[in-house]
């Protein structure tokens, strides 16, 4: 039993893999307690239970965040959203687009997977073009891209689970938050480390993730106060 909780195991002070004694990291529990805390949040928001139609749209809303932590932890720790994961995730969100009550209509769920599968094939293309382009400006290959294939799954995802236009507002989130985050990356990197990069890959998918939990969280507010500011 405690080899299948990281929980359990720091509380025991068993912190090793009783088969291959490797020690357990801090990840273990952080992805446990967060999955924890995400449960929680989406069960009983404020304390007040759920029930009926809204208590499947709550379901639906769990497998979501589950789905979306697994991509954010594999893809921060090993620099890859698996295929294994996101293709079988878009199969179920695609499917309960005509199931969660959520939805008025399938349809706005599905128009938002086309448009994150489009928003991500552009992406994807624009990215390999660029490296390609940069590749011949140096003088040699570069391997690493910032947008991959998977990126493009995880989009796709995104679009299904939050519809449209909301996958635009996750992408535009995913996009200003992520060119902060480089543009401090490459500040502090210069003058901390005095070391200076400035076509460093930084991995896309937790930013499109974080953009992607805004909008099905506050998917409705942020769109209402965006047209109000038209």
């Amino acid at each position: 039993m405690l080899a299948w909780s990281g929980l359990l195991a720091y509380a025991t002070g068993r912190r090793r893999c009783p088969d291959c004694t490797t020690p357990l990291s801090l990840r273990h529990v952080l992805v446990e307690l967060a999955t924890i805390a995400l449960f929680f949040l989406v069960w009983w928001p404020f304390g007040a239970p759920v029930e009926g139609s809204a208590a499947t749209s709550r379901v639906f809303l769990v497998i979501y965040g589950v789905i979306l932590l697994l991509a954010l932890v594999t893809d921060l720790e090993f620099r890859l959203v698996p295929h294994v994961v996101m293709l079988p995730a878009i199969a179920l969100a695609a499917l309960a687009a005509f199931a969660n009550p959520a939805w008025d209509s399938p349809a706005r769920a599905l128009l938002g997977g086309a448009l994150g599968l489009v928003c991500g094939l552009l992406m994807y293309g624009g990215g390999l073009l660029f490296v390609r382009l940069l590749g011949r400006m140096r003088g040699q290959a570069i391997a690493e891209t910032a947008f991959g294939f998977g990126d493009v799954t995880l989009l796709t995802f995104i679009g299904l689970i939050v519809g449209a236009p909301a996958v635009l507002l996750a992408l535009m989130i995913g996009i200003l938050v992520g060119g902060i985050f480089s543009l401090l990356f490459l500040v502090v990197r210069g003058l901390v480390h005095h070391e200076y990069a400035l076509f460093t890959a930084i991995p896309y998918a937790p930013f499109l993730i974080l953009g992607g939990a805004v909008m099905l969280a506050f998917g409705q507010e942020i769109i209402a106060w965006y047209l109000r500011g038209m």
